[in-house]
């Protein structure tokens, strides 16, 4: 079976090929067929024959470019699993702190909501299996989880036994947006983690839940965006490119060409747009970026974008394996192609460019972004500068902050005990905590998190049954020791309490991308100045 899926996996690739290569393909694929009776009649040692065959397709798919690429069916069904724009469940996500299984969020109208489940609790059983006192894995997990098909049977931990809950199982997207707020009555801010085929949607109801007064300036940020499905973006940005202007164009590998266009229709036709991108804003993220760019809609902030323009098309392989093969390019609307350089067979120095990046101090600097030998293009309407082959170079550039460490290279350092210890620390003053500050404006204010705090969770690091019932924050007080993790344990203690929208309004106030795009919003005539 193997041999025969690596046989339509060849043919495939070399389908696009001239007549010659074709009419060569036989003898190529039977003399690979011939090797593998070779080695499996012949080789002395027991060979895994579906091992190899998967391996030597990964092998040739490596001699074409970086993101085409073969899944086996078991990484296809976890990928897809992770990735599926739709999953199964009752809307709840949960964690294990120490050894005790607790729910981390509820999505709002979800099955888990409407049966009474909130954030805090502890579970003691899932379908009637003990999760608590024992560490699971997240496959065991899953197993458990999907031994029913139609519900799932929660015990919750209660200070008298435990409380079951029956909750019916159903379809619920996958969101994408992870942040929405208005810092002020004129801007609304959305933070976009990936693209799927939901997102467009999320975005329009995002937009549709503000006042019109409210998206005079629209932020969005897309960084550490991977990307995704391409259709979200002709949704996002037909509200903000003007009727007819060319969102991209897509082209294929026999030359065909697809341009998406504008409609008259949208909420930001008039509005501000001000784009966050990192190294990490990849593929559809660039798509937008570099759209809103090209059409001189608005001003992207932050750093030059990952670089990927290559489109992919997936094929099913008739054992549940996966092709993702690249079939075309992605075109700006001022015609450059983004998509930087790569050396067929050798993808190291690809994968590693954005490392090389911060080798060159282009984190820090914005001279240290070369543009020698890059292809030059001119915006649409204000015929601006731009490059082809390279990502997206931003309008404003902002360098990296070496004092505000990101959540990710915090939770390399603490191993998740920040978050670990928000949840603990409000489960511990919940009631309290809600007392004093209600909702969140007056906890953003004037919440303010003690030296206390600080020596309390460098304990808690050591041993997370310490004892949290004396640890209190301070407020209006507040002093300049630990500062970094001092705002990661207030946003985390936000997240708990009122949710992501609220986490990440406490980590933009401290976030210099963020406060460029705010400045620039409180100078309209900067603005403007960028389009001169």
């Amino acid at each position: 079976m193997k041999t025969k899926l690596i046989l339509i996996a060849a043919a495939m690739l070399l389908a696009v090929s001239g007549s010659k290569a074709q009419s060569n393909t036989t003898n190529s694929l039977d003399k690979f067929d011939e090797v593998v009776r070779i080695v499996k009649e012949t080789y002395p040692d027991t060979i895994n024959q579906d091992r190899l065959i998967d391996n030597t397709i990964k092998m040739m798919l490596k001699q074409l470019d970086p993101h085409t690429s073969y899944k086996t069916p078991a990484e296809a069904e976890e990928e897809q699993r992770l990735q599926s724009p739709e999953k199964i469940g009752i809307g709840a996500e949960c964690r294990y702190f120490s050894d005790t299984l607790t729910i981390t969020s509820v999505k709002p109208k979800s099955p888990a909501r409407k049966a009474g489940i909130r954030v805090g609790m502890q579970i003691d059983s899932i379908n009637g299996q003990p999760v608590t006192h024992r560490v699971l894995t997240g496959k065991e997990i899953v197993n458990i989880i999907e031994s029913r098909s139609d519900s799932l049977i929660i015990s919750v931990i209660r200070r008298k036994g435990t409380k079951k809950y029956i909750i019916p199982k159903s379809k619920l997207p996958r969101t994408t947006i992870d942040a929405q707020y208005s810092p002020n009555d004129s801007t609304t801010y959305i933070k976009i983690g990936a693209f799927n085929k939901y997102t467009g949607d999320e975005f329009d109801k995002a937009l549709a839940s503000v006042s019109h007064k409210k998206l005079r300036n629209v932020i969005i940020d897309l960084r550490d965006n991977p990307g995704g499905t391409l259709q979200p973006c002709v949704q996002i940005c037909n509200h903000i490119i003007p009727e007819n202007g060319t969102i991209f164009t897509t082209y294929a590998a026999n030359d065909e060409s697809k341009a998406e266009f504008a409609d008259h229709t949208g909420l930001l036709k008039n509005s501000r747009i001000y784009v966050i991108i990192n190294e990490n804003s990849a593929s559809a993220s660039e798509v937008v970026a570099s759209s809103v760019q090209d059409n001189d809609r608005g001003v992207v902030i932050g750093r030059r974008s990952y670089g990927k323009a290559l489109t992919q098309q997936i094929i099913w392989l008739p054992d549940g394996s996966k092709l993702s093969i690249s079939n075309g390019r992605i075109v700006s609307p001022s015609g450059r192609c983004i998509q930087k350089p790569y050396v067929r067979g050798n993808f190291d120095s690809y994968y590693n460019e954005t490392i090389t990046r911060k080798c060159h101090k282009e984190h820090l600097f914005r001279d240290s972004i070369s543009t020698a030998g890059k292809p030059m293009f001119k915006t649409v309407m204000k015929h601006r500068t731009v490059y082809g082959e390279m990502g997206v170079i931003p309008d404003i550039f902002v360098p990296e902050d070496s004092t505000n460490v990101p959540k990710h290279v915090l939770d390399s350092i603490y191993a998740f005990n920040v978050e670990n210890y928000a949840y603990d620390y409000v489960n511990t003053h919940r009631d309290r905590l809600l007392t004093t500050y209600g909702g969140f404006n007056k906890f953003y204010k004037t919440f303010k998190v003690s030296d206390l705090m600080v020596d309390a969770f460098h304990r808690y690091v050591q041993d997370e049954n310490y004892n949290l019932n004396n640890v209190k924050e301070e407020l209006n007080q507040e002093t300049n020791k630990d500062y970094r993790l001092k705002i990661e344990i207030k946003a985390c203690i936000a997240l708990v309490l009122y949710g992501n929208n609220e986490y990440r309004q406490i980590l933009n106030d401290y976030d210099n991308d963020y406060q460029a795009a705010l400045k620039l919003i409180a100078d309209p005539q900067s603005y403007w100045k960028h389009f001169e």
